[in-house]
Protein backbone atom coordinates (compact mmCIF):
# COMPACT_ATOMS: atom_id res chain seq x y z
CA UNK A 1 0.00 0.00 0.00
CA UNK A 2 1.34 3.45 -0.96
CA UNK A 3 0.73 6.58 1.09
CA UNK A 4 -0.15 9.77 -0.74
CA UNK A 5 2.59 12.40 -0.40
CA UNK A 6 0.44 14.74 1.71
CA UNK A 7 -0.58 11.90 4.04
CA UNK A 8 3.04 10.73 4.38
CA UNK A 9 4.13 14.28 5.19
CA UNK A 10 1.43 14.55 7.85
CA UNK A 11 2.51 11.25 9.43
CA UNK A 12 6.14 12.37 9.56
CA UNK A 13 5.23 15.73 11.08
CA UNK A 14 3.11 14.01 13.71
CA UNK A 15 6.00 11.64 14.52
CA UNK A 16 8.42 14.55 14.93
CA UNK A 17 5.97 16.34 17.17
CA UNK A 18 5.68 13.26 19.36
CA UNK A 19 9.47 12.85 19.57
CA UNK A 20 9.94 16.44 20.75
CA UNK A 21 6.56 17.42 22.16
CA UNK A 22 6.46 20.84 23.81
CA UNK A 23 5.22 20.82 27.37
CA UNK A 24 6.81 17.45 28.06
CA UNK A 25 10.51 18.00 28.80
CA UNK A 26 12.21 15.40 30.96
CA UNK A 27 14.40 17.98 32.71
CA UNK A 28 14.67 21.75 32.88
CA UNK A 29 17.74 23.49 34.29
CA UNK A 30 17.74 27.07 35.55
CA UNK A 31 19.17 29.24 38.33
CA UNK A 32 22.72 29.74 37.09
CA UNK A 33 24.73 30.76 34.04
CA UNK A 34 24.00 28.39 31.13
CA UNK A 35 26.73 28.61 28.49
CA UNK A 36 25.45 27.42 25.12
CA UNK A 37 28.64 27.69 23.02
CA UNK A 38 26.38 28.07 19.99
CA UNK A 39 27.17 30.32 17.02
CA UNK A 40 26.33 33.41 19.09
CA UNK A 41 27.97 32.03 22.25
CA UNK A 42 24.84 32.96 24.16
CA UNK A 43 24.38 32.69 27.90
CA UNK A 44 20.77 31.81 28.73
CA UNK A 45 18.61 31.43 31.82
CA UNK A 46 17.12 27.98 31.22
CA UNK A 47 17.59 24.78 29.23
CA UNK A 48 15.18 21.91 28.53
CA UNK A 49 16.10 18.28 27.80
CA UNK A 50 13.89 15.64 26.24
CA UNK A 51 14.84 12.09 25.26
CA UNK A 52 18.50 12.86 25.90
CA UNK A 53 18.48 15.89 23.58
CA UNK A 54 18.57 19.62 24.31
CA UNK A 55 15.28 20.87 22.90
CA UNK A 56 15.16 24.47 24.12
CA UNK A 57 17.26 27.26 25.58
CA UNK A 58 16.17 30.76 26.49
CA UNK A 59 14.62 32.76 29.28
CA UNK A 60 13.37 30.87 32.32
CA UNK A 61 9.80 32.05 31.76
CA UNK A 62 9.63 30.93 28.12
CA UNK A 63 11.29 27.55 28.65
CA UNK A 64 9.16 26.70 31.69
CA UNK A 65 5.98 27.86 30.00
CA UNK A 66 6.55 25.87 26.81
CA UNK A 67 8.27 22.74 28.12
CA UNK A 68 7.37 22.01 31.75
CA UNK A 69 4.82 19.31 32.58
CA UNK A 70 3.79 17.60 35.79
CA UNK A 71 6.48 14.93 35.21
CA UNK A 72 9.32 17.32 34.33
CA UNK A 73 12.26 17.30 36.73
CA UNK A 74 13.26 20.89 37.51
CA UNK A 75 16.87 21.45 38.58
CA UNK A 76 17.89 24.67 40.32
CA UNK A 77 21.59 25.21 39.60
CA UNK A 78 21.86 27.52 42.61
CA UNK A 79 24.40 29.72 40.89
CA UNK A 80 26.48 26.91 39.38
CA UNK A 81 27.39 27.06 35.70
CA UNK A 82 25.94 24.59 33.19
CA UNK A 83 28.02 24.13 30.04
CA UNK A 84 28.88 21.55 27.37
CA UNK A 85 31.02 18.67 28.59
CA UNK A 86 34.79 18.56 28.16
CA UNK A 87 36.43 16.34 25.56
CA UNK A 88 39.61 14.71 26.90
CA UNK A 89 41.68 14.04 23.76
CA UNK A 90 44.51 12.05 25.34
CA UNK A 91 44.25 9.70 28.28
CA UNK A 92 44.91 6.01 28.99
CA UNK A 93 41.73 4.73 30.60
CA UNK A 94 42.59 1.05 31.04
CA UNK A 95 46.20 1.79 32.02
CA UNK A 96 45.04 4.39 34.57
CA UNK A 97 42.45 1.95 35.92
CA UNK A 98 45.08 -0.74 36.44
CA UNK A 99 47.59 1.65 37.98
CA UNK A 100 45.26 3.63 40.24
CA UNK A 101 42.56 1.05 40.83
CA UNK A 102 44.60 -2.11 41.24
CA UNK A 103 48.23 -1.09 41.87
CA UNK A 104 50.12 0.38 44.83
CA UNK A 105 50.08 4.15 44.41
CA UNK A 106 53.54 5.52 45.17
CA UNK A 107 52.87 9.02 43.84
CA UNK A 108 54.01 11.92 45.99
CA UNK A 109 53.41 15.47 44.79
CA UNK A 110 53.97 17.29 48.08
CA UNK A 111 56.99 18.04 50.24
CA UNK A 112 58.81 16.36 51.79
CA UNK A 113 59.55 14.12 48.81
CA UNK A 114 60.29 10.44 49.23
CA UNK A 115 63.73 8.95 49.55
CA UNK A 116 64.58 5.47 48.36
CA UNK A 117 64.22 4.29 51.94
CA UNK A 118 60.70 5.72 52.39
CA UNK A 119 59.68 4.16 49.06
CA UNK A 120 61.05 0.82 50.21
CA UNK A 121 59.05 1.08 53.44
CA UNK A 122 55.85 1.88 51.51
CA UNK A 123 56.40 -1.14 49.28
CA UNK A 124 57.09 -3.39 52.28
CA UNK A 125 53.75 -2.25 53.73
CA UNK A 126 52.10 -3.12 50.43
CA UNK A 127 53.32 -6.72 50.56
CA UNK A 128 50.50 -7.63 52.94
CA UNK A 129 48.03 -7.17 50.10
CA UNK A 130 49.86 -9.48 47.71
CA UNK A 131 48.22 -12.94 47.50
CA UNK A 132 50.29 -16.11 47.35
CA UNK A 133 51.86 -16.36 43.92
CA UNK A 134 51.11 -12.73 43.19
CA UNK A 135 53.28 -9.77 42.24
CA UNK A 136 53.78 -6.47 44.01
CA UNK A 137 52.78 -4.00 41.33
CA UNK A 138 52.95 -0.24 41.82
CA UNK A 139 53.27 3.03 39.99
CA UNK A 140 54.04 6.68 40.50
CA UNK A 141 57.68 6.81 41.60
CA UNK A 142 59.29 9.94 40.23
CA UNK A 143 63.07 10.47 40.48
CA UNK A 144 62.58 14.19 39.84
CA UNK A 145 60.54 14.28 43.06
CA UNK A 146 62.83 11.99 45.06
CA UNK A 147 65.53 12.98 47.51
CA UNK A 148 68.34 13.12 46.47
CA UNK A 149 67.23 14.52 43.11
CA UNK A 150 66.92 11.91 40.32
CA UNK A 151 67.44 8.92 42.64
CA UNK A 152 66.25 5.84 40.75
CA UNK A 153 65.26 2.42 42.01
CA UNK A 154 67.35 -0.60 41.11
CA UNK A 155 66.83 -4.35 41.35
CA UNK A 156 69.05 -4.32 44.44
CA UNK A 157 66.82 -1.67 46.05
CA UNK A 158 63.70 -3.69 45.30
CA UNK A 159 65.33 -6.84 46.67
CA UNK A 160 65.30 -5.03 50.04
CA UNK A 161 61.52 -5.15 49.79
CA UNK A 162 61.44 -8.85 48.86
CA UNK A 163 63.61 -11.45 47.17
CA UNK A 164 60.76 -13.95 46.89
CA UNK A 165 57.87 -11.78 45.68
CA UNK A 166 58.35 -10.47 42.13
CA UNK A 167 58.12 -6.66 42.01
CA UNK A 168 57.25 -4.44 39.06
CA UNK A 169 57.05 -0.66 39.58
CA UNK A 170 56.19 1.89 36.87
CA UNK A 171 57.65 5.38 36.84
CA UNK A 172 55.25 8.35 36.93
CA UNK A 173 56.02 9.02 33.27
CA UNK A 174 54.82 5.56 32.23
CA UNK A 175 57.93 5.20 30.06
CA UNK A 176 60.25 3.64 32.67
CA UNK A 177 59.84 0.62 34.92
CA UNK A 178 61.79 -1.03 37.74
CA UNK A 179 61.91 -4.73 38.67
CA UNK A 180 63.65 -6.88 41.26
CA UNK A 181 65.76 -9.94 40.53
CA UNK A 182 62.86 -12.32 41.17
CA UNK A 183 60.84 -10.59 38.46
CA UNK A 184 63.78 -10.78 36.05
CA UNK A 185 64.06 -14.49 36.77
CA UNK A 186 60.37 -15.23 36.20
CA UNK A 187 60.25 -13.10 33.03
CA UNK A 188 63.33 -14.86 31.65
CA UNK A 189 65.14 -11.57 31.03
CA UNK A 190 68.92 -11.98 31.36
CA UNK A 191 72.07 -10.05 30.54
CA UNK A 192 71.98 -11.68 27.09
CA UNK A 193 68.35 -10.75 26.32
CA UNK A 194 68.29 -8.39 23.32
CA UNK A 195 66.49 -5.08 23.61
CA UNK A 196 62.99 -5.30 22.11
CA UNK A 197 61.90 -3.33 19.06
CA UNK A 198 60.08 -0.05 19.56
CA UNK A 199 62.76 1.69 21.62
CA UNK A 200 62.92 -0.76 24.50
CA UNK A 201 66.10 -0.88 26.62
CA UNK A 202 66.98 -3.32 29.40
CA UNK A 203 69.41 -1.00 31.18
CA UNK A 204 72.78 -2.46 32.19
CA UNK A 205 75.63 -1.21 34.34
CA UNK A 206 79.26 -0.72 33.25
CA UNK A 207 79.91 -4.45 33.73
CA UNK A 208 77.01 -5.46 31.48
CA UNK A 209 74.70 -6.57 34.30
CA UNK A 210 71.01 -5.70 34.36
CA UNK A 211 70.19 -2.88 36.80
CA UNK A 212 66.47 -3.61 36.96
CA UNK A 213 65.55 -0.44 35.06
CA UNK A 214 63.33 -0.82 32.01
CA UNK A 215 62.98 1.86 29.33
CA UNK A 216 59.83 2.05 27.17
CA UNK A 217 56.73 -0.18 27.32
CA UNK A 218 58.03 -2.95 25.00
CA UNK A 219 60.35 -3.97 27.86
CA UNK A 220 57.35 -4.39 30.16
CA UNK A 221 55.74 -7.13 28.10
CA UNK A 222 57.74 -10.16 29.40
CA UNK A 223 56.90 -9.15 32.96
CA UNK A 224 53.23 -8.41 32.32
CA UNK A 225 52.94 -11.81 30.64
CA UNK A 226 53.90 -13.49 33.92
CA UNK A 227 51.75 -11.35 36.21
CA UNK A 228 48.37 -12.81 37.23
CA UNK A 229 45.57 -10.96 35.46
CA UNK A 230 42.87 -9.28 37.56
CA UNK A 231 39.46 -10.88 37.53
CA UNK A 232 36.89 -9.52 35.10
CA UNK A 233 34.96 -8.05 38.02
CA UNK A 234 38.08 -6.31 39.39
CA UNK A 235 38.97 -4.85 36.01
CA UNK A 236 35.38 -3.87 35.23
CA UNK A 237 35.12 -2.07 38.57
CA UNK A 238 38.47 -0.31 38.18
CA UNK A 239 37.61 0.97 34.70
CA UNK A 240 34.20 2.15 35.87
CA UNK A 241 35.87 3.97 38.74
CA UNK A 242 38.19 5.82 36.36
CA UNK A 243 35.27 6.73 34.09
CA UNK A 244 33.23 8.06 37.01
CA UNK A 245 36.16 10.14 38.20
CA UNK A 246 36.48 11.67 34.74
CA UNK A 247 32.74 12.33 34.53
CA UNK A 248 32.82 14.04 37.94
CA UNK A 249 35.21 16.65 36.51
CA UNK A 250 32.94 17.44 33.56
CA UNK A 251 34.50 15.12 30.97
CA UNK A 252 31.86 13.60 28.70
CA UNK A 253 34.09 12.16 25.95
CA UNK A 254 37.58 10.68 26.33
CA UNK A 255 40.09 9.08 24.00
CA UNK A 256 41.85 5.95 25.26
CA UNK A 257 45.19 6.17 23.50
CA UNK A 258 46.50 2.68 24.26
CA UNK A 259 43.75 0.11 23.78
CA UNK A 260 45.39 -3.28 24.15
CA UNK A 261 48.44 -2.06 26.04
CA UNK A 262 47.72 -4.11 29.15
CA UNK A 263 45.76 -7.21 28.16
CA UNK A 264 45.89 -7.34 24.37
CA UNK A 265 43.80 -5.53 21.78
CA UNK A 266 41.00 -8.06 21.39
CA UNK A 267 40.52 -8.52 25.14
CA UNK A 268 40.38 -4.80 25.87
CA UNK A 269 37.97 -4.21 22.99
CA UNK A 270 35.78 -6.94 24.47
CA UNK A 271 35.97 -5.33 27.92
CA UNK A 272 34.88 -1.97 26.52
CA UNK A 273 32.04 -3.53 24.57
CA UNK A 274 30.85 -5.34 27.69
CA UNK A 275 30.85 -2.12 29.73
CA UNK A 276 28.90 -0.21 27.10
CA UNK A 277 26.50 -3.10 26.45
CA UNK A 278 25.54 -2.84 30.12
CA UNK A 279 25.17 0.95 29.78
CA UNK A 280 27.73 1.19 32.57
CA UNK A 281 29.87 4.06 31.27
CA UNK A 282 29.06 7.69 32.17
CA UNK A 283 31.25 8.95 29.30
CA UNK A 284 31.76 8.36 25.58
CA UNK A 285 35.03 6.70 24.54
CA UNK A 286 37.07 6.90 21.36
CA UNK A 287 39.67 4.17 21.19
CA UNK A 288 43.14 4.13 19.62
CA UNK A 289 44.72 0.68 19.25
CA UNK A 290 48.21 0.43 20.75
CA UNK A 291 50.62 -0.22 17.88
CA UNK A 292 53.20 -2.00 20.07
CA UNK A 293 50.89 -4.97 20.61
CA UNK A 294 48.98 -5.01 17.32
CA UNK A 295 49.55 -8.31 15.49
CA UNK A 296 50.99 -7.89 11.99
CA UNK A 297 48.20 -7.38 9.47
CA UNK A 298 45.58 -6.86 12.19
CA UNK A 299 42.12 -6.50 10.65
CA UNK A 300 39.80 -7.92 13.33
CA UNK A 301 37.86 -4.67 13.46
CA UNK A 302 37.56 -1.93 10.88
CA UNK A 303 38.24 1.79 11.34
CA UNK A 304 35.35 3.63 13.05
CA UNK A 305 33.86 0.40 14.36
CA UNK A 306 31.23 1.25 16.97
CA UNK A 307 28.62 3.91 17.62
CA UNK A 308 28.20 7.35 19.15
CA UNK A 309 29.09 6.08 22.64
CA UNK A 310 31.99 3.73 21.86
CA UNK A 311 34.03 3.88 18.68
CA UNK A 312 37.51 2.67 17.71
CA UNK A 313 39.06 5.23 15.41
CA UNK A 314 42.86 5.16 15.41
CA UNK A 315 46.24 3.54 15.98
CA UNK A 316 48.70 5.00 18.50
CA UNK A 317 52.50 5.00 18.14
CA UNK A 318 55.14 5.94 20.72
CA UNK A 319 58.04 7.57 18.89
CA UNK A 320 60.19 8.51 21.89
CA UNK A 321 60.19 8.60 25.68
CA UNK A 322 59.51 11.36 28.21
CA UNK A 323 61.39 14.52 29.11
CA UNK A 324 60.59 13.74 32.75
CA UNK A 325 62.48 10.46 32.45
CA UNK A 326 65.26 11.97 30.32
CA UNK A 327 64.33 9.64 27.46
CA UNK A 328 62.52 11.95 25.01
CA UNK A 329 64.45 12.61 21.80
CA UNK A 330 65.82 16.18 21.86
CA UNK A 331 67.89 18.24 19.42
CA UNK A 332 70.31 19.21 22.19
CA UNK A 333 71.70 17.20 25.15
CA UNK A 334 69.85 17.25 28.45
CA UNK A 335 71.02 19.83 30.98
CA UNK A 336 71.06 17.09 33.63
CA UNK A 337 73.41 15.65 34.61
CA UNK A 338 75.87 18.45 34.08
CA UNK A 339 77.84 18.19 30.82
CA UNK A 340 75.61 15.35 29.65
CA UNK A 341 75.92 14.36 26.02
CA UNK A 342 72.67 12.37 26.09
CA UNK A 343 69.81 13.80 24.02
CA UNK A 344 67.44 10.84 24.11
CA UNK A 345 66.62 8.62 21.16
CA UNK A 346 63.84 7.82 18.74
CA UNK A 347 62.08 4.49 19.06
CA UNK A 348 61.95 3.76 15.32
CA UNK A 349 63.86 4.35 12.14
CA UNK A 350 61.97 6.78 9.91
CA UNK A 351 61.44 4.19 7.18
CA UNK A 352 60.11 1.58 9.61
CA UNK A 353 57.56 3.80 11.34
CA UNK A 354 56.44 5.32 8.04
CA UNK A 355 55.78 1.89 6.54
CA UNK A 356 53.86 0.75 9.62
CA UNK A 357 51.80 3.93 9.93
CA UNK A 358 50.95 3.96 6.22
CA UNK A 359 49.61 0.42 6.33
CA UNK A 360 47.00 1.46 8.90
CA UNK A 361 46.40 4.90 7.42
CA UNK A 362 45.55 3.29 4.08
CA UNK A 363 42.91 1.19 5.86
CA UNK A 364 41.26 4.36 7.14
CA UNK A 365 42.66 4.53 10.68
CA UNK A 366 43.60 7.86 12.24
CA UNK A 367 47.26 7.89 13.25
CA UNK A 368 48.36 9.30 16.60
CA UNK A 369 51.99 9.76 17.58
CA UNK A 370 53.46 10.27 21.05
CA UNK A 371 56.35 12.70 20.47
CA UNK A 372 57.64 14.38 23.62
CA UNK A 373 60.90 15.60 22.15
Amino acid sequence: MKLAPKLLSAVLMTHCALVFAKGNADTIFYGGPIVTVNAKNEEVQALAVQNGKIVAVGSKDSVVKEWQSNSTKVVDLKGQTLMPGFVEPHVHIVVTSVFEGLGLNLSNFTLPYDTKETLIQKMKAGLKNVPTGGWLFGFGVDPSRTTPFMSELTADDLDKVSTTVPIFIVNQSGHIGYVNHKALELAGVTNKTPNPAGGGIYVKDAKGNLTGKLVEPPTYLPFMAKMPNPTEAQLFGAIQGTMRKMASTGVTTASDMSVGGNFGVDKEIAIYRSIFAKNASPIRVRGYLFSEVLPTGYKTIKPNDGDDKLRFIGVKYITDGSTQGLTAALNQPYSYPKDSKWSGSLNYKDSDIYASMKSYFDQGWQISSHSNG
